[in-house]
């Protein structure tokens, strides 16, 4: 069965999610500081009338903490109450909530068969492989596929 993800850069690190649970890109770094918010929450975005919360998810993969520059992007993902029908039956799984991540740059869309798609190395951290779904490979680099239910976890 093929799979899309959506890439995207954070530092060194090219990374993928699932498309159908991506509900737009965005590029608004217009937050609101949240007071004694944990160093993962980059604020609050008024998204249209709606509340987003931004979360920069550098520090779950082993990052340290980004500053907001030209080509970061937010990919705002769909609450579970908006992901299709066929985004379940894919397993895909996001939160009952409007969440944003903040990424480096936005990279393709890139389409693979779920054979394709391997297990985490070995030698990747644990604290950070669980945030892994697995790795694709693509022409001189791989693609860290993101577990976006493990990832809303952190810390």
């Amino acid at each position: 069965m093929e799979k899309q993800f959506m890439t995207f850069s954070i530092a060194d690190g090219i990374y993928g999610i699932n498309i159908l649970g991506i509900k737009e890109i965005n590029y608004s770094s217009r937050f609101t500081a949240v007071p004694l918010a944990a160093d993962h929450l980059v604020g609050l975005l008024n998204l249209r009338g709606q509340i987003v919360t931004i979360l920069d998810m550098s520090l779950a993969l082993g990052y340290k903490t980004r500053d907001i520059h030209d080509e970061t992007s937010l990919l705002i993902m769909k609450t579970n109450m908006e992901l299709s029908h066929v985004a379940r039956k894919h397993g895909i799984d996001t939160h009952t909530d409007q969440v944003g991540f903040m990424v480096d740059r936005i990279g393709d869309v890139i389409s693979c068969d779920e054979s394709e798609i391997e297990s985490v190395p070995a030698h990747i951290d644990v604290d950070v492989s669980k945030y892994l779904e697995g790795v694709v490979k693509r022409d001189d680099s791989l693609v860290g596929i993101i577990n976006v239910p493990e990832l809303l976890k952190y810390p």
